[in-house]
């Protein structure tokens, strides 16, 4: 279950163990994420794990202080990133325009090269994947096999995306050592209570999220 159903004040929450009213991070507008708190990136990085993260929307982009511990918060405002581009309808033309969030295929890029180059040692990466928030376009053949629900369409590309990152913890032989969490922030309403996306209401369409554990055996 989410402690909000909005982008910063969750993630706020996953990083610190803290409710919305005990971090401080109340919506994702004129909120920052104040350095009393302890992050769980901190306390890794004092443990000695290399930290890392792949951010895809501003929302929780630098600014937000959410990248409190990690040695590289790789986000919006860096220069090597790859912007995603959706298609839209122009009347009876299509045309592609890019928006601003990250791709997830540039998500998954920077991350395998992070897991590689640290394959040595111990490590906390955190991809960051906003591909299933409106408006859906996902690309190529996702696109062409979900055209009457572009929102699934983004599920499975982002499910793609996760393969990729397991296949390489496992041909790099890190299965045994590494322990993968997969969770979200939040759900999306899809037209229940008259809601689209999220943000306003905490029924279970928004609150209700996945918790899934791959890999290393957790004691």
């Amino acid at each position: 279950v989410s402690s909000a159903p909005s982008t910063l004040p969750s993630h706020s929450t996953l990083f610190t163990g803290k409710h919305p009213f005990v971090h401080g991070v109340r919506s994702n507008a004129g909120y920052v994420l104040s350095d009393e708190n302890i992050t769980l990136a901190e306390v890794l990085r004092d443990h000695g794990y290399r930290t890392s993260a792949e951010v895809a929307a501003r929302v929780i982009g630098g600014h937000t202080q959410l990248g409190q511990g990690f040695d590289r918060y790789h986000d919006l405002e860096s220069h090597d990133i790859q912007r995603k581009t959706i298609h839209v309808q122009d009347g009876e033309e299509q045309r592609a325009i890019e928006v601003d969030e990250r791709e997830a295929d540039d998500i998954t890029r920077f991350g395998l090269r992070f897991i590689k180059e640290n394959r040595s040692e111990k490590f906390f990466l955190w991809l960051h994947y906003f591909d299933a928030h409106q408006p859906y376009s996902p690309p190529g053949r996702f696109y062409e096999t979900s055209s009457e629900s572009p929102y699934h369409g983004e599920i499975q590309y982002i499910d793609e995306q996760i393969d990729r990152v397991l296949k390489q913890i496992d041909g790099l032989g890190l299965r045994e050592r590494t322990l993968v969490v997969v969770t979200a922030d939040h759900g999306e309403a899809l037209g229940e209570h008259d809601e689209k996306t999220h943000v306003y209401f905490v029924y279970d369409g928004t609150i209700r999220v996945p918790l899934l554990f791959w890999g290393a055996t957790v004691p």
